[in-house]
């Protein structure tokens, strides 16, 4: 049981995350511009 509370708030906090994006690029009218942080910049 535990375990799978602590999956339920991992999925809740990226959800907040990704809901946290969303709008703020919907209320300030923007583009979205994901960044490379791979070693070699190149994504895998």
């Amino acid at each position: 049981m535990p375990v799978a509370i602590g999956v339920n708030i991992a999925v809740v906090a990226l959800a907040n995350k990704n809901a946290r994006i969303a709008w703020a690029l919907l209320t300030h009218a923007r583009t979205y511009h994901q960044v490379d942080y791979s070693p070699d910049g190149l994504s895998a």
